[in-house]
């Protein structure tokens, strides 16, 4: 059973939204729910052996995607520019312990430092008390001109389109 952080659920239920992490559709993903206490964004999750390597270990790769996701969640959150956001920064990656299948962990995301239009945040993994994984990344708010290079894209997906759109209109 998976325990709801407190807070308020920060929700992309788009019906194109066919995401590894946060979809609630997508059969082999994630299915991460966050939430945000105004402070902090927090994901709890409970991964079986199909996310697991050898030892009993949710692979790597999958941390770091949970991670990941915190981070984008985080930064829509805090910029309020939900599909207008670009990495600035590089990224930080550091692994401590070994987070394990089959048991309850948490992905957290604060930011760390505020630029205005520019945020760095820090996001990390808590098992059984103890930290596991953590990860830095910056993010900005996307200029004018790289919101309409993104809407001249005939792939992007019909919510973020409609979202760029809204984000013109707005400037």
């Amino acid at each position: 059973m998976e325990l709801m952080p407190a807070g308020k659920e920060l929700v992309n239920d788009a019906a194109d939204n066919v995401c590894f992490a946060c979809s609630r559709t997508n059969p082999l993903g994630l299915r991460m729910r966050f939430y945000d206490d105004g402070k902090v964004v927090r994901s709890t999750l409970t991964l079986d052996e199909r996310y697991g390597g050898s030892h009993a270990n949710v692979i790597s790769g999958i941390v770091f995607t949970a991670m990941e996701e915190a981070l984008y969640y985080t930064a829509y959150a805090r910029l309020g520019e939900h599909g207008r956001i670009a990495t600035e920064g590089p990224t930080l990656l550091a692994f401590q312990h070994d987070v394990k299948v089959g048991k309850p962990f948490v992905v957290e995301c604060e930011v760390v430092g505020d630029h205005g239009d520019v945020m760095d945040l820090r996001a990390r993994v808590v098992q059984a008390g103890g930290d596991c994984a953590k990860m830095a990344w910056s993010y900005r708010r996307m200029t004018r001109e790289e919101i309409e290079r993104e809407l001249a894209r005939p792939d992007l997906e019909q919510s973020i389109r409609e979202d760029h759109a809204e984000a013109l209109a707005r400037r």
